[in-house]
């Protein structure tokens, strides 16, 4: 008969065919299994091991084809190649622009002058672009303001801008690629934040040359 307390538990283990380092061996097995599990529930809510818009292939549109998602409904409309020229301002005089038109509308809640995340362009060389490629004007057609705010629910014209080097090619289309933002809460801040920027949609826009124009 084992003696009892921690050596009686300890004789009883070795009986039973158990050693005592076997039996603290799956208690270090259950405790890791719920630190993993803690860990997922902890990075999921702030993005991670979870699928987001990145992962879809963006949807080819047609110009005048409306993309509706969030935080905004972008329907391009055409685009332009113009001199520099007043209300054009570039870097670098004598360069022009590639402006790309388009009808957009906040979808969320709140008001938004975040536009210059909502485009892309490729397939023009010697772009002078602004951060991660945006483009370096975001102004309104009808009185050309820059950076504008927009309202939820009201369309509005834009024109967004990109600024070419004047020995670069003229060219004559570039693919526009829309982009989108997912709300979630914030790793960093905790609050919830439009963050997540990715691809929904690229449409092929004609450029029409209105140099001298």
């Amino acid at each position: 008969m084992s003696g009892g307390g921690v050596a009686g538990d300890r004789a009883d283990a070795v009986e039973g065919g158990q050693s005592p380092r076997g039996r603290r061996g799956w208690s270090l097995q259950r405790v890791t299994l719920v630190v993993v599990a803690v860990a997922a529930l902890a990075i999921i809510p702030f993005g991670g091991w979870s699928s987001n818009a990145s992962s879809h292939q963006p949807v080819q549109l047609g110009l005048n084809e409306p993309n509706d998602g969030l935080p905004w409904k972008i329907t391009v409309t055409g685009g332009r190649l113009l001199d520099d020229q007043p209300p054009l301002v570039a870097s670098v005089s004598g360069d022009r622009w590639i402006v790309i038109l388009a009808t957009v509308e906040i979808t969320a809640d709140e008001s938004r002058n975040d536009l210059s995340d909502a485009l892309r362009v490729s397939g023009a060389e010697g772009l002078v672009t602004d951060f991660d490629d945006a483009p370096v004007m975001v102004a309104l057609v009808s009185d050309f303001s820059y950076g504008p705010y927009l309202q939820p629910g009201l369309a509005e014209q834009l024109a967004f801008g990109w600024q070419q080097d004047l020995g670069a090619p003229v060219p004559t289309q570039v693919q526009v690629t829309i982009f989108g933002k997912t709300l979630r809460r914030s790793s960093l801040t905790n609050s919830m934040e439009w963050l997540d920027n990715a691809p929904r949609a690229v449409v092929t826009v004609p450029i029409v040359d209105r140099r001298g124009a």
